[in-house]
């Protein structure tokens, strides 16, 4: 059985340290499910991983100055960085960010 959600998993589930939410009781696996990924990318995509055991989150990508768009969204899932919180690194000196906890975004505007 290589499903996602059991019910029978639901008592027994065991939350990583500091995620207390109900809504993963019966979770199977979903720390290696539940990533960070690109919800939306005002640019070109070049690299993206995540380690799960180091929490890191690496996104590459070019701008591309022909796009009207110039705001990215990435998720950050609570899952993992809730309660140890997250640090960002950004190559772009012209960029502003912002993150949404309720839904988990981390809004990313290109000057």
């Amino acid at each position: 059985d290589f499903s996602l959600w059991s019910r029978d998993q639901v008592k027994f589930c065991k939350l990583p340290e500091g995620v207390a939410h109900k809504m993963y009781a019966g979770g199977r696996g979903i720390g290696a499910s539940i990533r960070p990924y690109v919800l939306r990318l005002a640019g070109i995509p070049h690299k993206q991983v995540f380690d799960r055991l180091t929490k890191e989150y690496l996104l590459e990508f070019w701008e591309d100055p022909e796009l009207a768009c110039t705001e990215s969204v990435l998720f950050i899932p609570a899952y993992h960085f809730g309660d140890t919180g997250f640090t960002v690194s950004c190559s772009s000196a012209a960029a502003t960010m912002s993150y949404d906890g309720a839904n988990q975004t981390l809004l990313f505007r290109h000057e």
